[in-house]
């Protein structure tokens, strides 16, 4: 009984694989590309309208002006911590914290 299925599963996966190769038949033929005509497409023509991206100037909820700004306007700059030092904190701190192995087995 198993030889039968596994014969009549053999047969469908090969019967399977012969109807793929001939199921969708597409030519073999070069063919070139053709792309349709318009004749607007590329021609010279005047350059549309300058438009704001920004909206109106009093319903837009966006600023903006032009020139230099003092330094004391941008807020205090912060002093950061190195990202080394914070590594070597938190290696002490779990050196400290975490409890050693009490034997060493070497092979």
């Amino acid at each position: 009984m198993k030889t039968a299925i596994t014969l009549a599963v053999f047969f469908l996966v090969l019967s399977a694989g012969a109807f793929a190769q001939n199921a969708g038949y597409i030519s073999a033929q070069a063919a070139p590309t053709r792309f349709m005509e318009n004749p607007l497409h590329a021609s010279p023509h005047e350059m549309a309208p300058e438009q704001t991206l920004l909206g109106s100037a009093g319903t837009s909820p966006y600023h903006f002006a032009e020139g230099e700004q003092p330094v004391w306007q941008f807020g205090e700059i912060k002093p950061t911590q190195p990202l080394g030092d914070i590594a070597r904190a938190y290696r002490k701190e779990h050196m400290t914290i975490t409890k050693r192995a009490e034997f060493v087995w070497e092979n």
